[in-house]
């Protein structure tokens, strides 16, 4: 079931619903003004986020292999995460994504 916003367009108040598709009409909150709320589709665009950073398990190294040095001699440049124990490289942006999965010898499909 989504998650749906509806604000109230004159006193601002804003309310989360989590209901099914059919019955979404029927869950139209009230506002503390006592007005139906409309829904709210002025949600940020969440897809503008390209340069945040991401954490790769599927191409991670163990963590020995960064302690010992070998991770860094097989992938110059790249900065590394310790999450539990597995060494994940730092995934800024598609182009990095790209270059450390060459490094690995992936090949992604578009």
């Amino acid at each position: 079931m989504p998650m749906y916003k509806f604000k109230c367009w004159d006193c601002g108040e804003e309310e989360e619903v989590f209901c099914s598709v059919s019955d979404r009409e029927m869950q139209t909150p009230k506002c503390s003004c006592g007005k139906l709320m409309k829904q709210n589709f002025n949600v940020p665009n969440l897809f503008h986020q390209t340069d945040r950073e991401r954490y790769s398990k599927a191409l991670a190294v163990d963590i020995s292999q960064l302690e010992s040095g070998e991770a860094q001699r097989a992938m110059p440049g790249v900065e590394f995460k310790v999450i539990g124990d597995l060494a994940c490289p730092v995934i800024r942006n598609r182009a990095d994504k790209r270059r450390i999965m060459k490094m690995r010898g992936f090949v992604e499909y578009e």
